[in-house]
């Protein structure tokens, strides 16, 4: 397992105090620890493995160990937010910057229907941008003009709300006026079907401590969530479609 071998210093911004940190295989990662809270991190590995298996671009992710000296030996701060035990590991992508309105036209507009229809599927409001300004946890490199989606913490919402995903959605343009047809439609949801054969295992990859923690809390339901993904996979997502 990886292992966190450094802890070089609190992420500029994140409502869930990622750390910068070096694991043992050499690289960095932001690391987010138990402000983020069990079933957030459980959410947050999920959510990845279902993106990941659809090809969505989001930086590598795993699992790793933060052993509870190192934390100490940063300070209140890094034990306070990061703990220690298991955490949620994403791999730091070099020379990006937080994506921007202006930025909308660089993205190719498939890959905007295709971040959209995701967060749909998951029920992941959290992914604002609107020409005021917004939060959207999307990472432009510009170097290579390629973008990174990041922070699922919050997906898998019981509370979501449509109307209000739709108003604020960075992509949400990318549905005015624009119509999926039936076969666009079956393309969309046999993807889905693949990346959801994906669940089992990532459940299977998810800390027990994790599992516990949530047992507790009850904040995430995973049999009612796999039943509404289940459903939505086999077309009724798109009554959801405003």
């Amino acid at each position: 397992m990886l292992e966190i071998y450094e802890i070089i210093e609190p992420a500029v911004q994140g409502r869930t105090t990622p750390f910068l940190c070096k694991a043992s295989d050499n690289k960095n990662y932001y690391v987010k620890g138990q402000a983020a809270t069990a079933t957030g991190l459980m959410k947050e590995f999920i959510a990845g493995s279902l993106a990941h298996r659809l090809g969505l671009p989001i930086p590598a992710f795993q699992v790793a160990y933060l052993d509870e000296a190192l934390a100490k030996a940063h300070g209140q701060n890094a034990l306070k937010c990061l703990g220690s035990g298991y955490v949620f590991a994403s791999e730091c992508i070099d020379s990006v910057t937080e994506f921007k309105y202006e930025m909308l036209k660089q993205v190719n507009p498939s890959l905007q229907r295709d971040i959209l229809l995701f967060d749909l599927w998951i029920q992941n409001e959290d992914r604002v941008l609107t020409d005021k300004g917004g939060n959207p946890n999307l990472l432009w490199q510009s170097g290579q003009s390629k973008l990174h989606i990041i922070d699922h913490n919050l997906a898998f919402d019981p509370d979501f709300n449509l109307k209000l995903f739709w108003e604020t959605h960075a992509f949400r343009l990318q549905f005015n006026n624009y119509q999926l047809d039936s076969l666009e439609k079956l393309r969309i949801e046999s993807r889905l079907q693949e990346s959801l054969k994906s669940w089992a295992e990532c459940w299977g990859k998810i800390p027990s401590e994790w599992k516990e923690d949530n047992e507790e809390t009850k904040l995430f339901d995973f049999e009612t969530t796999l039943n509404r993904l289940s459903e939505e996979v086999q077309g009724n997502i798109w009554s959801k479609l405003l």
